[in-house]
């Protein structure tokens, strides 16, 4: 749904640079707002991806930080015999 208004807010972007391509000041101005929200959409995929990393990275921690203590304790020496 996300990508929807995404791809909403740059259609509509082009659409008034389309409207107003007579007007020099305001082409650079509809072409700078476009650049916006291009570069906008992009620093928000790179922080997902980087915190979808981080977090898997961190859940991966947990889960062998609770194996090695399962493996310490005396639950694990029932399992091993």
């Amino acid at each position: 749904m996300k990508d929807m208004s995404k791809n909403k807010l740059l259609k509509e972007a082009k659409e008034l640079l389309v409207q107003i391509s007579g007007d020099e000041k305001e082409q650079e101005l509809a072409h700078q707002r476009l650049m916006y929200i291009m570069d906008q959409q992009a620093i928000e995929a790179a922080g997902f991806d980087k915190g979808k990393k981080s977090g898997l990275e961190e859940g991966e921690k947990i889960r062998n930080r609770k194996r090695n203590k399962f493996r310490k304790s005396k639950d694990c020496k029932i399992f091993i015999r």
